[in-house]
């Protein structure tokens, strides 16, 4: 079984709509951050789109701080 430690790399890896705040903000990968994948994926698969639509990393940055979660 692996550790629960968090790996750091230089660049953000995967795509920015289905990584949490701490994976943008400081490069820190978990396996809660691939829940958190599985989980907007869901989420995208019963509503038809993304919890959050963003133009740029920067806006979802700003939105997934600000703006709490809700399933229409």
């Amino acid at each position: 079984m692996m550790g629960r430690e968090e790996v750091r790399t230089r660049q953000n890896v995967g795509t920015p709509l289905y990584m949490p705040i701490e994976a943008l903000l400081k490069n820190i990968y978990s396996p809660e951050s691939d829940i958190f994948a599985v989980g907007v994926m869901y989420y995208e698969l019963l509503v038809g789109v993304t919890p959050w639509e963003c133009r740029s990393e920067k806006e979802l940055i700003k939105k997934l701080a600000t703006i709490p979660f809700s399933v229409p």
